[in-house]
């Protein structure tokens, strides 16, 4: 046998060890409703290196649990000294898991219960009477609105968490004092779909300095 095809040989055995047919199922439960996660994303991610330990959150697979909150993926692994993690994943019907990340084993068929929250709405209707600064930010759960004018008077929806507290968030950038200005509300949700919430604002050079 020549050095050359000996040489390629070895490589090919050594590109085979690189990848790895991995799968892992099992089932996504909803956390808040106490029922199974039917129609929830969930994602497989490599990590990496990060400055002080591993980072994970490249996206290598997906997919949707069934309507037993039941889910499966089969995917191939490249090598990766920093390994592999399953998540239920954010998406339009379910919040961000509520439980750690899982670890998946290459060569193996890796099972694990997940966990979520489904989430519901705010409906909050804003007015600002006046608003010299023309911009304010208000945040709530995970979604910002950037909002422009010297007066506002709109209607926003956030995805939110039920039965648990959520903060809206209201920001001005003041540059005569160079600090932003602005206030929480703290909201106590329940269980229902859509909750409804109003604020109005006189004069946002009267809101305290955060």
């Amino acid at each position: 046998m020549g050095l050359s095809i000996l040489i390629y040989l070895i490589g090919l055995n050594a590109c085979k060890k690189e990848v790895a047919n991995t799968s892992v199922s099992g089932t996504v439960l909803d956390t808040v409703m106490n029922k199974v996660a039917a129609n929830q994303k969930v994602i497989v991610v490599s990590c990496y290196q990060g400055n002080f330990r591993p980072i994970c959150g490249n996206l290598i697979a997906s997919t949707i649990t069934n309507a037993r909150g039941e889910f499966e993926i089969s995917f191939v692994a490249p090598k990766n000294p920093y390994g592999y993690e399953i998540r239920a994943g954010f998406d339009s019907t379910y919040y961000f898991s509520s439980s750690p990340s899982e670890e998946v084993i290459p060569l193996q068929k890796n099972s694990y219960t997940l966990y979520a929250r489904q989430i519901s709405f705010l409906k909050a209707s804003i007015k600002v009477n006046n608003n010299p600064f023309n911009q304010m930010v208000i945040s709530c759960g995970n979604s910002n609105h950037a909002l422009t004018g010297a007066t506002i008077d709109t209607t926003l929806y956030f995805k939110i968490l039920p039965k648990a507290d959520n903060k809206v968030i209201f920001t001005v950038w003041d540059p005569g004092v160079g600090k932003y200005r602005g206030l929480i509300d703290t909201l106590q949700i329940g269980l229902q779909d859509t909750t409804l919430y109003s604020k109005q604002i006189a004069d946002t050079r009267n809101l305290p300095i955060r």
